[in-house]
């Protein structure tokens, strides 16, 4: 696995240095780059679990009823700026999206050398798919910050 991460580095700098791959041909996903993936997703999970570990445990920790509903408006107020960043998020990622559709028309109109072509396909690729994870993560942050939500909501309602 070590290799694989070293070739993509290997690439990666070949790519900034001569503005385009090291080798002449597209980087591939490699194991590197999935378990990268994988380890960003999974911390993403985490510390949004952890947060919603903090906020219930907080929550039931206080007796008096007056404490508990302070700390449960103050993380209502953060989960609402973690949703807020959230939805702006996917409205980035719209655009993103409508910028690849039409960067894959122009390039389909010019008719480019096979190289140069493959190299932006490439491109175009990498951008989809750090814009698909991106819209993943996105939607880890609102499953969480819904949950922390219904359990602030909750412990207000309740006695």
């Amino acid at each position: 696995m070590r290799a694989g991460c070293d070739k993509v580095r290997g690439a990666i700098a070949g790519e900034a240095a001569h503005g385009g791959h090291a080798d002449g041909e597209t980087a591939g996903i490699g194991p590197c780059v999935i378990v990268m993936t994988l380890l960003s997703l999974l911390y993403r999970f985490i510390s949004n679990f952890v947060l919603l570990m903090l906020a219930y445990y907080s929550l039931n920790a206080l007796e008096n009823y007056q404490q508990r509903s302070i700390l449960a408006l103050l993380i209502l107020i953060y989960v609402l700026t973690r949703a807020i960043s959230a939805w702006r998020s996917f409205s980035f990622f719209q655009s993103i999206e409508r910028l690849e559709n039409e960067s894959r028309r122009i390039g389909s109109l010019l008719g480019l050398r096979p190289d140069q072509s493959l190299i932006k396909r490439q491109i175009i690729n990498d951008v989809t798919e750090k814009r698909r994870h991106g819209e993943l993560k996105a939607y880890i942050d609102l499953l969480f910050m819904t949950l922390v939500v219904v359990l602030s909501v909750t412990k207000i309602v309740s006695e």
